[in-house]
Protein backbone atom coordinates (compact mmCIF):
# COMPACT_ATOMS: atom_id res chain seq x y z
CA UNK A 1 0.00 0.00 0.00
CA UNK A 2 1.33 3.49 -0.91
CA UNK A 3 0.53 6.28 1.31
CA UNK A 4 1.12 9.83 0.46
CA UNK A 5 1.28 12.86 2.64
CA UNK A 6 0.67 16.22 2.55
CA UNK A 7 3.55 18.33 4.86
CA UNK A 8 2.39 21.83 5.07
CA UNK A 9 -0.62 21.72 7.56
CA UNK A 10 -0.76 17.83 8.19
CA UNK A 11 3.03 17.02 9.51
CA UNK A 12 4.50 20.95 10.00
CA UNK A 13 2.25 23.43 11.58
CA UNK A 14 2.11 26.38 9.15
CA UNK A 15 -0.33 28.77 10.09
CA UNK A 16 0.23 28.88 13.89
CA UNK A 17 4.19 29.50 13.10
CA UNK A 18 3.38 32.15 10.36
CA UNK A 19 1.46 33.76 12.15
CA UNK A 20 3.80 33.74 15.30
CA UNK A 21 7.24 34.42 13.39
CA UNK A 22 5.53 37.04 11.05
CA UNK A 23 3.94 38.48 14.65
CA UNK A 24 0.51 39.28 12.81
CA UNK A 25 -1.77 41.23 15.03
CA UNK A 26 -5.10 40.96 12.98
CA UNK A 27 -5.71 37.47 12.73
CA UNK A 28 -5.76 35.06 15.81
CA UNK A 29 -5.61 30.97 15.24
CA UNK A 30 -9.23 30.31 15.69
CA UNK A 31 -9.89 33.24 13.17
CA UNK A 32 -8.13 30.95 10.14
CA UNK A 33 -11.43 29.89 9.04
CA UNK A 34 -11.21 29.10 5.47
CA UNK A 35 -7.70 28.09 3.02
CA UNK A 36 -6.56 31.55 1.91
CA UNK A 37 -5.43 33.09 5.06
CA UNK A 38 -3.34 36.08 3.32
CA UNK A 39 -6.80 37.30 2.65
CA UNK A 40 -8.17 37.38 6.36
CA UNK A 41 -4.95 39.48 7.21
CA UNK A 42 -4.40 43.61 7.10
CA UNK A 43 -2.25 44.58 4.24
CA UNK A 44 0.87 44.81 6.56
CA UNK A 45 0.66 42.06 8.17
CA UNK A 46 0.72 40.06 5.04
CA UNK A 47 3.47 41.79 3.71
CA UNK A 48 4.93 41.32 6.83
CA UNK A 49 4.17 37.34 6.23
CA UNK A 50 4.87 36.57 2.99
CA UNK A 51 8.55 38.16 4.14
CA UNK A 52 8.62 35.73 6.34
CA UNK A 53 7.94 33.18 4.31
CA UNK A 54 11.16 33.93 2.13
CA UNK A 55 13.30 33.16 5.39
CA UNK A 56 14.53 29.72 5.00
CA UNK A 57 14.98 29.47 8.69
CA UNK A 58 10.84 29.70 8.84
CA UNK A 59 10.99 26.50 6.75
CA UNK A 60 13.39 24.55 9.15
CA UNK A 61 11.83 25.67 12.22
CA UNK A 62 8.53 24.52 12.12
CA UNK A 63 7.17 23.00 14.79
CA UNK A 64 5.71 19.37 14.77
CA UNK A 65 1.79 18.98 14.54
CA UNK A 66 0.92 17.27 17.58
CA UNK A 67 0.88 12.92 17.70
CA UNK A 68 2.84 13.84 13.62
CA UNK A 69 5.59 11.64 14.29
CA UNK A 70 4.00 8.59 15.76
CA UNK A 71 1.03 8.80 13.16
CA UNK A 72 3.63 8.24 10.45
CA UNK A 73 5.01 5.78 12.25
CA UNK A 74 1.83 4.07 12.18
CA UNK A 75 1.28 4.60 8.50
CA UNK A 76 4.82 3.02 7.74
CA UNK A 77 3.63 0.30 9.65
CA UNK A 78 0.93 -0.67 7.27
CA UNK A 79 2.52 0.62 3.69
CA UNK A 80 5.16 2.88 1.93
CA UNK A 81 4.73 6.57 2.97
CA UNK A 82 5.76 9.24 0.93
CA UNK A 83 5.84 12.81 1.46
CA UNK A 84 3.92 15.09 -1.00
CA UNK A 85 4.67 18.66 -0.66
CA UNK A 86 4.19 21.37 -2.69
CA UNK A 87 6.89 24.29 -2.79
CA UNK A 88 7.58 27.34 -1.88
CA UNK A 89 9.82 29.05 -4.68
CA UNK A 90 10.11 32.40 -3.29
CA UNK A 91 12.40 31.05 -0.91
CA UNK A 92 15.80 30.37 -2.83
CA UNK A 93 16.85 27.34 -0.46
CA UNK A 94 13.34 25.82 0.00
CA UNK A 95 14.09 22.32 -1.36
CA UNK A 96 16.82 22.07 0.39
CA UNK A 97 15.51 23.21 3.72
CA UNK A 98 12.20 20.98 3.41
CA UNK A 99 14.04 17.27 2.68
CA UNK A 100 16.52 18.41 5.83
CA UNK A 101 13.10 19.15 7.74
CA UNK A 102 11.43 15.43 6.50
CA UNK A 103 14.99 14.18 7.52
CA UNK A 104 15.19 15.39 11.05
CA UNK A 105 11.79 14.64 12.06
CA UNK A 106 10.42 11.71 9.75
CA UNK A 107 14.05 9.92 8.71
CA UNK A 108 12.82 10.73 5.17
CA UNK A 109 15.24 10.23 1.87
CA UNK A 110 14.99 12.18 -1.26
CA UNK A 111 13.45 8.91 -2.73
CA UNK A 112 10.67 9.13 -0.60
CA UNK A 113 9.72 12.78 -1.11
CA UNK A 114 7.58 14.16 -4.08
CA UNK A 115 7.87 17.81 -4.53
CA UNK A 116 4.88 19.67 -6.71
CA UNK A 117 1.89 21.66 -6.63
CA UNK A 118 -0.32 19.03 -8.95
CA UNK A 119 -0.84 16.23 -6.60
CA UNK A 120 -3.34 14.54 -8.68
CA UNK A 121 -0.48 13.30 -10.86
CA UNK A 122 0.52 10.90 -8.19
CA UNK A 123 -0.49 7.51 -7.69
CA UNK A 124 -1.46 6.05 -4.57
CA UNK A 125 -3.97 3.98 -2.58
CA UNK A 126 -4.06 6.78 0.16
CA UNK A 127 -3.94 10.19 0.58
CA UNK A 128 -3.58 12.70 3.30
CA UNK A 129 -3.86 16.39 2.93
CA UNK A 130 -5.19 19.39 4.47
CA UNK A 131 -6.75 21.20 1.67
CA UNK A 132 -9.96 20.26 0.49
CA UNK A 133 -9.31 20.77 -3.66
CA UNK A 134 -6.41 18.57 -4.01
CA UNK A 135 -7.79 16.04 -2.01
CA UNK A 136 -11.31 16.20 -4.53
CA UNK A 137 -9.14 16.98 -7.79
CA UNK A 138 -6.94 13.82 -6.08
CA UNK A 139 -9.99 11.68 -5.39
CA UNK A 140 -11.99 12.06 -8.80
CA UNK A 141 -8.18 11.28 -10.48
CA UNK A 142 -8.15 8.07 -8.23
CA UNK A 143 -11.28 7.05 -7.71
CA UNK A 144 -10.05 3.68 -6.52
CA UNK A 145 -8.40 5.53 -4.04
CA UNK A 146 -8.94 6.63 -0.51
CA UNK A 147 -8.71 10.72 -0.53
CA UNK A 148 -8.93 12.18 3.18
CA UNK A 149 -8.99 15.40 4.39
CA UNK A 150 -6.68 16.28 7.35
CA UNK A 151 -8.99 17.83 9.95
CA UNK A 152 -8.05 21.64 10.51
CA UNK A 153 -9.81 24.91 11.66
CA UNK A 154 -9.69 26.42 7.71
CA UNK A 155 -11.44 23.25 6.29
CA UNK A 156 -14.42 22.76 8.80
CA UNK A 157 -17.77 22.30 6.60
CA UNK A 158 -15.87 20.56 3.90
CA UNK A 159 -16.79 17.00 4.73
CA UNK A 160 -20.03 17.05 2.07
CA UNK A 161 -19.31 16.23 -1.48
CA UNK A 162 -17.45 13.24 -1.12
CA UNK A 163 -14.67 14.09 1.19
CA UNK A 164 -13.83 11.70 4.33
CA UNK A 165 -12.12 13.62 7.27
CA UNK A 166 -9.37 12.66 8.88
CA UNK A 167 -6.24 13.23 11.95
CA UNK A 168 -3.39 11.67 14.04
CA UNK A 169 -5.81 11.14 16.66
CA UNK A 170 -8.25 9.18 14.42
CA UNK A 171 -6.25 6.48 12.37
CA UNK A 172 -9.11 3.91 12.03
CA UNK A 173 -9.08 5.14 8.11
CA UNK A 174 -5.47 3.78 7.46
CA UNK A 175 -6.26 0.59 9.32
CA UNK A 176 -8.29 -1.15 5.79
CA UNK A 177 -5.76 -2.11 3.22
CA UNK A 178 -6.94 -0.83 -0.17
CA UNK A 179 -7.09 -2.97 -3.58
CA UNK A 180 -4.91 -2.06 -5.80
CA UNK A 181 -4.88 -0.21 -8.89
CA UNK A 182 -4.17 -2.19 -11.92
CA UNK A 183 -4.67 1.04 -14.35
CA UNK A 184 -1.69 2.41 -11.89
CA UNK A 185 -0.23 0.00 -11.70
CA UNK A 186 0.38 -0.43 -15.57
CA UNK A 187 1.85 2.89 -15.62
CA UNK A 188 4.23 2.10 -12.78
CA UNK A 189 5.69 -0.77 -14.82
CA UNK A 190 6.25 1.51 -18.18
CA UNK A 191 8.63 3.60 -15.76
CA UNK A 192 11.43 0.90 -14.60
CA UNK A 193 10.19 -2.68 -13.95
CA UNK A 194 10.69 -3.72 -10.15
CA UNK A 195 12.06 -0.53 -9.42
CA UNK A 196 8.44 1.09 -10.14
CA UNK A 197 6.84 -0.34 -7.12
CA UNK A 198 9.30 1.46 -5.32
CA UNK A 199 9.17 4.80 -6.49
CA UNK A 200 6.81 6.81 -8.62
CA UNK A 201 8.34 9.57 -10.61
CA UNK A 202 7.00 10.50 -13.71
CA UNK A 203 7.08 12.84 -16.59
CA UNK A 204 3.75 13.96 -18.01
CA UNK A 205 3.06 15.76 -21.28
CA UNK A 206 0.38 17.84 -23.16
CA UNK A 207 -1.91 14.47 -23.85
CA UNK A 208 -0.96 12.43 -20.37
CA UNK A 209 1.80 10.19 -21.84
CA UNK A 210 4.43 8.94 -19.44
CA UNK A 211 7.62 9.56 -21.61
CA UNK A 212 10.71 8.76 -18.97
CA UNK A 213 12.60 7.52 -21.87
CA UNK A 214 11.90 9.87 -23.90
CA UNK A 215 11.84 12.84 -21.76
CA UNK A 216 15.66 11.55 -20.78
CA UNK A 217 16.74 11.66 -24.47
CA UNK A 218 14.82 15.22 -24.97
CA UNK A 219 15.28 17.09 -22.05
CA UNK A 220 11.13 17.46 -22.12
CA UNK A 221 11.37 17.83 -18.56
CA UNK A 222 10.09 20.97 -16.14
CA UNK A 223 13.44 20.31 -14.27
CA UNK A 224 16.23 18.11 -13.74
CA UNK A 225 17.52 16.55 -10.78
CA UNK A 226 20.41 17.93 -8.78
CA UNK A 227 22.86 15.66 -6.74
CA UNK A 228 20.65 14.77 -4.10
CA UNK A 229 17.47 13.69 -5.99
CA UNK A 230 15.59 17.29 -6.36
CA UNK A 231 14.16 18.68 -9.42
CA UNK A 232 15.37 21.80 -10.60
CA UNK A 233 12.69 23.94 -12.00
CA UNK A 234 12.83 24.71 -15.75
CA UNK A 235 9.78 25.35 -17.77
CA UNK A 236 8.78 24.05 -21.09
CA UNK A 237 5.72 25.01 -22.88
CA UNK A 238 4.53 21.80 -23.56
CA UNK A 239 4.81 20.18 -20.28
CA UNK A 240 1.62 20.13 -17.83
CA UNK A 241 3.30 18.82 -14.21
CA UNK A 242 5.99 17.11 -12.98
CA UNK A 243 6.88 14.67 -9.93
CA UNK A 244 9.93 13.60 -8.91
CA UNK A 245 10.63 10.00 -6.15
CA UNK A 246 13.17 8.12 -6.11
CA UNK A 247 14.26 7.80 -9.96
CA UNK A 248 16.54 10.90 -11.92
CA UNK A 249 15.01 12.32 -15.00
Amino acid sequence: MQILCDVDGVLADFTGHLLDRAEVKSLAREDVTQWDLFALMSPADKVRALSVLTDPDFWRSQPLIPDAREGVEHLRARGEVYFVTAPWWPCREWADVRAGWLREHFGATHKEIVVTEAKHLIAGDILLDDRPETVRTWGRRWPEGRALLFDATYNQGQVGAGLERSSWSVLAPFRERLPRTPGRDRHLEGLGGSASRACLAALYLSDGRYLPDEAKRNGVAFGYCNAEGWLCPRTTATHVGWTVLGQEV
